[in-house]
């Protein structure tokens, strides 16, 4: 029963009476479930937005029908699980998104870096981020101007033959290097840069 539940919850095509009833449902799961969904009326989701469980707030904050008066209130949320809710939420108005990509909480600002909403101004500035991960989240967003991503591979394959295959550190930076370089495939490169991105991962195959 607590599976179907869960089921009607996410089903965008569940009548409206039906989801108000989930809503209010015990479980916590349930109410995440039906806060996210698409079709949720403004009235619940305002409700939900100020459940006292994280998780209802948490799926409101993810929910891409979601008002801005309510995204606004929960960027500010006291839990900042919500508030990454919020951050990679596509429909998070960029003043929102600015607000966040300054904040203090490196989770929040790699959500930020990863939202495929982010405004290019935004990524420009979190692309010179001291933290190495949110710079590479910045450069994975498709959003992101080719001269930065160019930029950040050339400095990681100039790295990358660096990198010792008997240190067990860098074992495990070469494996994840390999998974991550084949993303910027989908990436709009030059030709050049496509055939130095092959070159590289083969490279590091080489060196495992």
């Amino acid at each position: 029963m607590f599976d179907i539940r869960c089921e009607m919850a996410k089903d965008p095509d569940t009548p409206a009476d039906v989801l108000e009833e989930l809503s209010n449902h015990h479980h916590g799961v349930v109410q995440f479930y039906v806060a996210r969904n698409p079709s949720m009326p403004i009235a619940i989701l305002e409700k939900l937005s100020n459940d006292p469980f994280y998780l209802g707030r948490l799926g409101v904050a993810q929910n891409r029908s979601t008002p801005t008066i309510i995204l606004k209130k929960l960027s500010n949320d006291q839990d900042i699980v919500v508030q990454f809710g919020v951050a990679e939420n596509p429909s998070t108005p960029t003043i929102i998104l600015e607000k966040l990509s300054n904040d203090k909480d490196r989770e929040l600002r790699i959500y930020v870096a990863k939202n495929p909403s982010t405004p290019i101004a935004i990524l420009v500035k979190l692309a010179n981020d001291t933290d190495c991960m949110i710079q590479q989240k910045v450069v994975e967003n498709l959003n992101t101007p080719i001269a930065i991503v160019e930029e950040y591979l050339l400095r990681f394959f100039k790295h990358a033959k660096n990198l010792n295959a008997k240190d067990e550190e860098d074992k495990r930076e070469i494996t994840l290097s390999i998974r991550g370089l084949r993303k910027f495939r989908k990436h709009n490169l030059s030709k050049d840069m496509k055939a130095q991105l092959d070159d590289v991962v083969n490279y590091l195959k080489n060196k495992k």
